[in-house]
């Protein structure tokens, strides 16, 4: 466990390799996990079939196919007219893609839970197996993502939290304008 240097203590724990620096973005996800209840063992299980978007992803989950919109954070649109945030857009997928692609994932319904929204996704919290990944968490501590409070949640601190630290890392959507990323590959 290591204690974030860039906030007060606080009741959430995390471990992640020395960090590389504000100068770039690091798309090397570390083993990352939130201790927020429930224990990961509680959570449903499903198959990662790729992305939809940079908060959106389609499961195989109880013999069907789930599309989840990740709860408490939003990631910038792909059809963005602004070319920056539709990059930090793709970039968003491709992170969302690698993180869950063919991967054993486990994922929650909040509680209370929320009825579908308006696009008939699922709003879920969702984590990679074994390592315990929570996957919206990864997407804040890249700056890929902010937190939103038009889905209320009991993660909405530490995801504040991680938006923080990426927002003073100066990474994503935190960085200067001439920021130059990797290249996600071409849209399928």
């Amino acid at each position: 466990m290591v204690n974030n240097p860039l906030t007060p203590r606080c009741p959430i724990r995390y471990r992640e390799p020395l960090d590389p620096g504000p100068s770039a973005l690091a798309i090397n996800p570390a083993p990352y996990t939130l201790a927020i209840d429930p224990p990961i063992h509680e959570l449903t299980s499903a198959r990662g079939l790729g992305a939809v978007d940079g908060d959106t992803l389609r499961v195989a989950s109880m013999g069907t196919t789930l599309t989840i919109r990740l709860l408490g954070m939003d990631a910038p649109e792909l059809d963005d007219m602004d070319p920056d945030l539709a990059r930090l857009a793709r970039l968003a997928r491709w992170l969302l893609h690698g993180l869950t692609y063919g991967e054993d994932l486990a994922w929650q319904i909040a509680t209370p839970p929320f009825a579908p929204d308006p696009y008939d996704r699922t709003l879920a919290f969702v984590h990679r197996l074994p390592d315990g990944l929570d996957v919206g968490a990864e997407l804040l501590r890249q700056g890929l993502a902010r937190t939103t409070p038009q889905w209320p949640c009991n993660r909405a601190l530490a995801y504040t939290r991680l938006e923080t630290r990426a927002r003073i890392l100066r990474r994503g959507l935190y960085a200067p304008r001439h920021t130059v990323y990797p290249s996600p590959p071409p849209s399928e």
